[in-house]
């Protein structure tokens, strides 16, 4: 088969089951009406359209939601393959780490034993977490080494303008919009608002799901931004955290009460939708 064809297929089939467990977790969080406007802040979202484009991000989203729902009914090494699978798709799934090992900790933690001392839970923990760390690592140098070239990874990320050091990639995230804006680029480049302001809406999300004690995610969620600044580019980050699917969740909770500006965000997220696609098909960089 055509590779275009087989990775469109397998992008239209990830995108159907990821909706039916995304929905299904939608329920059990927010009930049958809060599942609904979930879906929708996810489907209207201006980068959706990738969920149906030939790329990992539907797979990705598969397998983490997958992972997470073993994690929670206490099946940690059905965790921790999920999560291997899903580390194998991304850089970015490295964010799934720490959110894992909390939901396996909580699934398998005996109430009458203090958290530290419970090692049984400890270890399925570590178990879980560990998983999508070697996918990625698997991914990042199984490719270079198939390439005959181990660090082909890191020479890609470099043509790509993403720092190698963190540190490095923390400082070129920071100064590119400034030097966009000094140098009156800031129109030539309309994507660079959107990366950014995904940035600060996922940032706040973040703080949201903190104060519902959602540590789970909002370590996936602060986790995923970080791994973006540390690449030093905010390219794509609209794409990436498109995945990051507790963050929709917390829209809908946050539009709760609020059905004339959710109808607004909607509308206006659709219309940023459209935009991106038909940038996208006359193939305009997106994300």
């Amino acid at each position: 088969m055509d590779g275009f064809a087989a990775g469109q297929i397998l992008a239209i089939t990830g995108f159907f089951f990821a909706g039916i467990l995304f929905a299904a977790e939608g329920r059990r969080r927010l009930g049958e009406g809060g599942s609904r406007h979930a879906l929708l802040f996810l489907l209207l979202y201006p980068t959706a359209f990738y969920l149906l484009a030939m790329y990992s991000e539907s797979l990705f989203l598969l397998l983490a939601l997958a992972a997470f729902r073993e994690a929670r009914r206490d099946r940690p090494a059905a965790a921790a393959l999920l999560g291997l699978l899903a580390g194998m798709t991304r850089l970015t799934a490295l964010a799934l780490a720490l959110p894992l090992a909390i939901e396996a900790f909580s699934a398998s933690r005996a109430p009458e034993l203090p958290a530290r001392s419970d090692r049984r839970a400890l270890r399925r923990a570590l178990l879980a977490g560990v998983a999508p760390v070697a996918g990625v690592l698997l991914w990042v140098f199984g490719v270079g080494l198939a390439a005959g070239e181990p660090g082909l990874f890191f020479r890609v990320q470099e043509a790509w303008q993403r720092g190698t050091s963190p540190l490095i990639g923390v400082w070129r995230f920071v100064e590119l919009p400034f030097a966009r804006i000094v140098h009156g680029q800031t129109l030539d480049h309309p994507t660079l608002l959107l990366d950014y302001a995904n940035f600060f809406l996922f940032g706040g999300i973040a703080a949201f799901q903190v104060r519902r004690r959602r540590f789970s995610d909002a370590a996936w969620t602060a986790g995923a931004l970080l791994i973006c600044v540390a690449t030093g580019t905010a390219a794509s980050l609209s794409r990436y955290v498109l995945v990051v699917y507790p963050a929709f969740y917390a829209l809908a909770e946050i539009f709760q009460s609020l059905p004339r500006l959710r109808l607004a965000w909607w509308i206006g997220s659709a219309t940023l939708l459209l935009a991106a696609e038909a940038a996208f098909v006359h193939w305009r960089w997106v994300a």
